[in-house]
């Protein structure tokens, strides 16, 4: 039973760290690079206090990067 709960969380995991693509009219990659660390910085400090979820995590991120304009691809 250990072993299979090991299993999924490893694979939760590892799910939640699959890279995802991100575009934004007139972005160059410096802006990209940028705002993705401020988006990874405000994830951290909300995320903080409550139990480690990479998919809450991510859902985050994404959030935050769509509402500085990038469109997921």
């Amino acid at each position: 039973m250990k072993r299979l709960i090991a299993t999924c969380v490893v694979s939760a995991v590892l799910a939640s760290c699959a890279s995802l693509k991100w575009s934004k009219p007139d972005g160059d990659y410096s802006n990209f690079e940028q705002d993705k660390a401020q988006c990874e910085y405000d994830v951290d400090l909300h995320t903080q206090n409550g139990p480690f979820n990479p998919f809450a995590t991510r859902s985050l991120l994404a959030e935050c990067m769509r509402a500085r304009g990038y469109v997921q691809q």
